[in-house]
């Protein structure tokens, strides 16, 4: 693949597929309706909120733009770190993470 062309996939092709390391990362596009709709973008936060404000994280490891890992959280910050911007319902924000409001209720 080349750095921004889209791709869409399926499960006949190659799961294995790496981008080039200009653009290392898979963004996966939701926001044009097509499912599997791929392209290698920039490892850089600014390349993948670009194509998905929703995964704002270039993982160098896996290989692809993802959502920030902090449980609770609904809105992940624009920094490309695993901190959050707003908690779900049911959480608080403290310091980039989610506390769980009901943490220390007894049944």
């Amino acid at each position: 693949p080349k750095c921004n062309d889209k791709k869409v996939v399926d499960s006949g092709d190659d799961k294995w597929l790496a981008c080039p390391k200009d653009c290392p990362v898979w963004a996966d596009d939701r926001g044009d309706g097509v499912d599997c709709n791929f392209e290698c973008v920039e490892a850089t936060p600014k390349a993948c909120i670009k194509v998905n404000p929703k995964e704002p994280i270039p993982d160098n490891d896996m290989g692809i733009c993802r959502a920030c890992l902090v449980d609770g959280c609904d809105v992940c910050t624009t920094a490309g770190e695993d901190t959050c911007a707003k908690c779900q319902p049911g959480f608080t924000l403290k310091e980039g993470k989610c506390e769980n409001d009901n943490k220390y209720y007894w049944y």
